[in-house]
């Protein structure tokens, strides 16, 4: 019941309830980052969601300059073009503060598997197989995976394990761990 109807009712509350309350926050890393990279404040990336279908991510833009971002860049890449004030927001995962949006769509899900670039799955011999069923389900803005690695290295270091599990135990209590597991590293930075 929960995977089928639960989970989206759950991610539409609490992704509207957050786009209103972070409203404030989203005005204010907006502007800043207006100030240090200039315009336009958001970015679209296109990732993998449910089944392979390509939807647009939307983020904070936190890099300078003009910057193909459906490319593959490797992390030192990031880093070099990325703002002092950007890579605070990211440190903080301020930059994914709109996907929530995306949530709010259903193209994902509060929790899920990280949506990675199609080149990141391409880039690795996950058989065909554990990749289908990690794209069975949503993508999501947090995720087992996510919290057992640091971002920065889960891009480049991707092991589906950590999202396969979380596919074959899905359950409510399981997202209700991941998010309380994810506040402290938000915080703290990861």
């Amino acid at each position: 019941m929960y995977i089928n109807f639960g989970k989206r009712l759950f991610d539409i509350i609490i992704s509207f309830v957050l786009l209103i309350l972070l409203l404030p926050v989203f005005i204010v890393i907006g502007t800043i980052i207006w100030y240090d990279v200039g315009w336009p404040i958001l970015f679209k990336q296109k990732r993998w969601g449910i089944r392979k279908k390509a939807f647009p991510m939307i983020k904070f833009r936190t890099i300078q300059g003009v910057i193909n971002y459906d490319s593959l860049m490797s992390q030192d890449e990031i880093k070099k073009h990325t703002s002092v004030i950007g890579k605070w927001i990211r440190l903080h995962c301020c930059d994914e503060i709109p996907q929530l949006w995306n949530v709010l769509l259903g193209d994902m899900s509060i929790v899920g598997p990280r949506p990675l670039l199609r080149n990141h799955y391409e880039n690795f011999s996950t058989p065909d197989r554990i990749l289908d069923e990690i794209l069975s389900v949503p993508p999501g803005i947090t995720g087992a995976g996510q919290i057992a690695m640091c971002k920065q290295d889960y891009m480049e270091n991707w092991i589906p394990e950590h999202d396969l599990h979380y596919v074959e135990n899905m359950a409510w209590q399981n997202d209700v761990m991941i998010i309380i597991r994810t506040i402290p590293i938000i915080f703290r930075g990861h």
